[in-house]
């Protein structure tokens, strides 16, 4: 990973292959050891083999390796599928299944581009409501990161959401997404409002007979400021200790 933020894709790719190979021995070994699928260590050693595919297939990502990059991710996710995944995995596998919608939207987009057919747009949708479901599942309000990563996931499953004519469930994701807003702090919203923005106008867009919908739940000219509210749904339902 070093390599790859350096700038040297390329030359971060087999180390990333060797790491890769490496934590999927480790789990294995693990696995064998343990005899419990369900055991925190099990757990750990699987959701480092899941982080380790996913650095890798972002690491392919800029190399030009788009095939292989949904391949390594679609491995991972079928590695979590596998044992009965405990929390770091889930986690994890939230990462792959939001990763993994990227990666399909953008092999979907190339195929519009390219005048070719077959592509269906429910591929990504899939993944990002897979992922939405695992990181809402975890969303700690005391973690801001697990705050940030399901606002990640909600613009990204609204841009699919934009593609599939499902606009009712984008308004109701739209609404989760601006609970978010209210209570993250600036800093951290500070690369994902403009995101948030920019779909919410693409959406009302694309569904104008739900812009005011939109609107009401995430209203646009005032910085988004609302009156306070209880917060994601999540929120309530999560104890704190979560």
């Amino acid at each position: 990973m070093a390599l790859n933020v350096a700038g040297d894709a390329v030359g971060a790719v087999e180390p990333g292959r060797q790491a890769a190979a490496e934590f999927d021995s480790v789990f294995r070994k693990t696995l064998d050891w343990e005899g419990d699928e369900r055991s925190p260590s099990v757990d750990e050693a699987l959701a480092e083999l899941l982080v380790a595919r996913t650095d890798l297939a972002e690491i392919l990502a800029k190399t030009g390796a788009l095939d292989e990059r949904i391949r390594i991710l679609e491995d991972a996710r079928e590695a979590a599928l596998s044992i009965e995944a405990g929390p770091r995995t889930r986690r994890a596998l939230g990462t792959v299944h939001h990763n993994l919608s990227i990666a399909d939207m953008l092999r979907l987009l190339d195929a519009v581009r390219r005048g070719r057919g077959g592509a269906d747009p429910m591929v990504p949708a899939l993944s990002a409501s897979r992922a939405l479901e695992i990181r809402r599942d975890l969303l700690n309000p005391l973690d801001l990161l697990s705050m940030w990563e399901l606002l990640n996931t909600c613009i990204q499953y609204l841009r699919c959401l934009a593609m599939v004519q499902e606009p009712d469930r984008a308004v109701m994701v739209l609404d989760l997404a601006a609970s978010l807003v209210e209570v993250l702090p600036a800093t951290t919203l500070a690369d994902l409002r403009p995101k948030l923005d920019e779909t919410v106008g693409m959406l009302c867009m694309v569904y104008p007979g739900h812009a005011r919908q939109f609107a009401n739940v995430y209203p646009q000219g005032d910085g988004g400021r609302r009156s306070p509210r209880p917060g994601p749904r999540g929120f309530r339902r999560r104890p704190p200790s979560a």
